[in-house]
């Protein structure tokens, strides 16, 4: 269960109940020491402590970078790393650590606003006198809000955009080369980030499948629709709501990702649809065929879901199907059964195999289908 953004939706105390999967679409974050879960897509991690003022050292200088437009160019050029560089993203400006990423759904909800987007060439030109790739804190315009990831208060002898192309500012620093007018959570988490919520864990990412998604509404919609109740004193009010949704499609997916071999689905067998298949392999052997509709028809009386395979194929294609299928347990009946009176029963699972006698194999099957 971690914790995840409502959305549109809106609302609040929102949880996604995820699967981990390989092959999930969606990343989340797990402290290794504590209970703190999180989608990516909201994950915070544990602000480092800001610098005293007056701490910083050096000064700042503005050097040439032709042609170095992105964190990468720049890192290069100046024999530095992208954790030294602070990146301004101009929506307002936007500061995060140059090796670090914009979470643009914390930077709109910092903003209140869902209507949230990155300045064009032509507005970064405005506001820095520059060209796209060169845009920094220092000289900005005062209309230009400057909002800091909480990270951004930890660097000292920075380097910046310098709002002249071709040009960047190194050993800036806060509070002596420019001052952000707020702090707040703005980057995306990474794996082996600290954790918010205790002081020695550390976070782990893990791809996942949503299967469920619940969140509380509380009375934006019903105050909007006039969706009233009466209290117990008799009075008005809006009702509260909530949302719970489960994913049934995707739950079925999810099964067939976290439980299967190279050989196909290995259902477990209370989602199974059928926890038995009977495969008889000559439906021309009428001997044979009554046994296995007797056993059939038994199987079912007994409340199992049970599929008889009577199909005029050769054995092996309804060996693989079966495989492929992923049937909790197949029962085979051919002509070893008639030659030992014997029934061979195999679990998908692990593949254990059990030979059982005839007349007492549906006894045998249900037996072990309650032991799955």
């Amino acid at each position: 269960v971690v914790l995840a953004e409502a959305g549109s939706m809106g609302g609040f105390d929102t949880r996604e109940f995820m699967l981990i999967c390989e092959n999930g679409e969606d990343t989340v974050f797990k402290c290794d020491s504590c209970e703190y879960a999180s989608n990516a897509e909201c994950a915070s991690s544990r602000a480092p402590q800001p610098l005293p003022p007056g701490d910083a050292t050096g000064t700042r200088e503005l050097v040439d970078t032709p042609g170095a437009k992105t964190i990468e160019a720049v890192t290069k050029m100046l024999n530095t790393t992208a954790d030294r560089l602070v990146k301004t993203l101009l929506f307002v400006a936007a500061l995060v650590r140059g090796d670090r990423d914009l979470n643009e759904a914390k930077l709109a909800a910092y903003l209140q606003t869902e209507d949230l987007r990155m300045a064009n060439d032509e507005e970064v030109e405005r506001l820095t006198g520059a060209e796209v790739g060169y845009a920094g804190p220092i000289g900005l315009p005062e209309e230009v809000a400057i909002v800091a990831d909480d990270e951004i208060a930890a660097m000292q002898n920075c380097v910046v955009g310098a709002n002249q192309t071709d040009a960047h500012i190194v050993g800036a620093n806060i509070g002596v080369d420019f001052r952000p007018d707020d702090y707040t959570d703005l980057r995306y988490v990474v794996a082996g980030d600290p954790c918010m919520k205790c002081a020695d864990g550390r976070l782990q990412g893990y791809r996942a499948i949503e299967l469920a998604h619940i969140f509380k509404l509380g009375t934006k919609y019903s105050e909007a629709l006039g969706a009233l109740v009466q209290d117990e004193n008799g009075e008005q009010r809006p009702m509260v709501m909530g949302c719970y949704g489960i994913g049934v499609s995707r739950m079925i997916a999810a099964i067939v990702e976290q439980s299967h071999d190279d050989k196909g689905i290995i259902w477990p067998r209370a989602v199974a649809p059928f926890e038995v298949v009977i495969l008889l392999l000559d439906p021309d052997d009428a001997d044979l065929a009554v046994s296995a509709s007797k056993l059939h028809d038994e199987l079912e009386a007994r409340g199992c879901r049970v599929l008889l395979d009577d199909r005029q194929e050769r054995a092996g294609v309804k060996f693989n199907d079966a495989e492929l299928i992923g049937y909790p347990l197949r029962v085979v009946l051919g002509k070893r059964t008639k030659d030992s009176g014997q029934i061979e029963l195999q679990r998908r699972r692990d593949g254990e195999q059990f030979n059982v006698p005839t007349d007492t194999a549906a006894d045998e099957i249900v037996g072990i289908l309650q032991e799955l």
